[in-house]
């Protein structure tokens, strides 16, 4: 259950039991307090994930996932993940600074931000990543085939990274196909 109250006012959690077992948790619109001992690590690991068509044939596959998350209240929330689709290396990572005071509370209005604000660093690559795997998520996402191999080939290598905060932040993206080539930048002030 969460109490929404409106005011400036910082609030702290009230560990207050509710009927139904839950905790009460009162904030204010632009302030989220959260427990300051909150910490959740996340750890995945597959030696196979196959994407599968409508009738239910593998059409790519991805061999040794491993996902790792970490959250701390006060600590900057950190993702990694990595794979391969054939032998061809898949790699994502993001950086969360900043998304929590000292205190545990999370700042929404404007001037908190523009004191402090979560500062984000993301990246995510790929080197010969199959197009039957972006085929089947695009096509699933999508609900009809798309056809994405007979537009960029069999394989594509990309890089793409994000970094910023409330300020500003920078983006790039290259991608690289015996169908298609992209490079980007990107910068906001």
């Amino acid at each position: 259950d969460v109490e929404f109250r409106e005011g400036e006012a910082v609030v702290t959690p009230a560990n207050t039991s509710s009927p139904s077992g839950g905790t009460k948790v009162s904030l204010t619109p632009n302030q989220i307090p959260l427990p300051k001992n909150l910490t959740a690590k996340l750890e995945l690991r597959l030696s196979k994930l196959t994407a599968l068509d409508k009738d239910l044939k593998p059409v790519a596959e991805l061999s040794d996932v491993k996902a790792d998350a970490n959250l701390a209240v006060g600590s900057p929330i950190t993702r990694d993940v990595s794979a391969k689709t054939g032998a061809a290396p898949l790699e994502a990572k993001a950086k969360i600074d900043n998304w929590t005071d000292a205190g545990g509370v999370i700042h929404l209005d404007s001037a908190s931000l523009a004191k402090s604000s979560p500062k984000v660093d993301a990246m995510v690559s790929a080197k010969d990543l199959s197009v039957a795997l972006l085929d089947a998520i695009a096509s699933t996402a999508a609900g009809k085939p798309l056809h994405l191999k007979q537009i960029l080939g069999e394989s594509l290598t990309f890089a793409a990274s994000a970094n910023g905060d409330f300020k500003g932040g920078a983006a790039a993206l290259d991608v690289q196909s015996a169908g298609a080539t992209a490079n980007a930048k990107l910068s906001l002030k």
